[in-house]
């Protein structure tokens, strides 16, 4: 039984969607999955059993027949100061790992959001937690530009030293691709280098749906109640070439959000509008409620200026479900691109069998 830790820099890296797409991926070649997500509610947390969507996602992805306390082990922090050996919650992975993961050929560690984060919800860091297992670890990065992203990987490099096994670098500008592999692979240490994976910025993957943005957006749905599983993958409060021939009337509406859909990286035709939201609370005219009516583009009317609207959009992140299959296929796609995959598994340890 293999362990790999799956960690993350924050800042909507990706985690779960390349761990699921890595499970999808070693899952169509035959090999058993385990999962295991470590939970550490704060004390004044309710009581029950505390909620996790990776552990929700998983355990219906990997169709795991485990209870919800193995698959997803509660550790409480000390009272008074709250924290808690790594080598303490190892002690009580482990014989659970024995227990249920025993015919498994890997089993996928999740870690949190932020893998620098001192927050006292989590008593024990990611690093201390992988190195006590003895785990390999991934490392899924969101590119910000060079120096922040290549501060964050040799930091986490020296932290974990041959231990960290690849790094998945996502949402890189697609024109950029080329240039940001060459700049980390050439400033990496020469010895132990781990495999460096590069994902481009794709709308698809960052989509929600428009019942999402309703909810993150507390709006009401004016039109398209039939469309609520549209994609969108962007907005604009402008896009002012857009708005011509049935759109021309949205230039008279000053209070707007253009919500676009998805498109290619490589697209040259501009993206497709999906909805408009209107904001700051003003209700649409008849004459625009019959031309979106006309044009089935769906409207969401929204209490909150523009610039509270934009805030609560970006700051809240779509949420993956077992609908979200398409993003998997798709991160997984991108992960193989030029024979990358292939080279992960043996840095895994792992020996995949021949397929006939």
């Amino acid at each position: 039984m293999r362990l790999l830790f799956i960690g993350s820099t924050g800042d909507h890296a990706g985690q779960s969607l390349v761990a699921w797409a890595i499970a999808r991926s070693l899952g169509e070649k035959g090999l058993r999955l385990g999962f295991l997500k470590p939970l550490f509610p704060t004390e004044d947390s309710e009581g029950g059993f505390p909620l996790d969507e990776d552990c929700e996602l998983f355990r219906q992805v990997l169709a795991c027949q485990e209870p919800l306390e193995i698959t997803c082990p509660v550790f409480r922090g000390k009272e008074g100061s709250g924290r808690l050996s790594a080598e303490e919650v190892a002690c009580g992975i482990l014989p659970v790992l024995e227990k249920s993961c025993q015919e498994k050929d890997l089993v996928l560690i999740m870690g949190r959001k932020e893998i620098f984060l001192d927050d006292p919800a989590f008593p024990v860091s990611d690093v201390s937690l992988a190195q006590a297992l003895e785990a390999r670890f991934l490392l899924v990065t969101r590119y910000l530009d060079m120096p922040r992203t290549l501060y964050s990987l040799l930091s986490v490099f020296s932290l974990l030293g041959s231990r960290l096994k690849a790094v998945i670098v996502n949402r890189i500008p697609p024109q950029q691709v080329e240039q940001v592999c060459h700049g980390i692979r050439s400033r990496l240490p020469g010895q132990g280098v781990p495999l460096v994976i590069a994902v481009p910025e794709d709308p698809f993957l960052s989509a929600r749906t428009l019942a999402e943005v309703v909810e993150a957006t507390r709006s009401e749905l004016l039109l398209g109640q039939e469309k609520a599983g549209e994609l969108v993958a962007s907005w604009s409060m402008g896009a002012s070439h857009l708005l011509r021939g049935d759109m021309a009337l949205f230039k008279r509406f000053y209070n707007r959000i253009l919500l676009l859909g998805p498109q290619e990286p490589d697209a040259e035709e501009p993206a497709r509008p999906v909805g408009v939201i209107l904001t700051a609370g003003r209700r649409p005219p008849p004459v625009l409620l019959e031309q979106a009516s006309k044009m089935e583009l769906p409207l969401l009317l929204c209490s909150l200026d523009t610039f509270a609207t934009l805030e609560r959009l970006e700051r809240t992140p779509p949420r993956l479900s077992l609908q979200s299959e398409p993003k998997a296929e798709r991160m997984s796609t991108w992960l193989a691109a030029g024979g990358q995959l292939k080279e992960l598994w043996p840095s895994l340890g792992l020996d995949l069998p021949r397929r006939g």
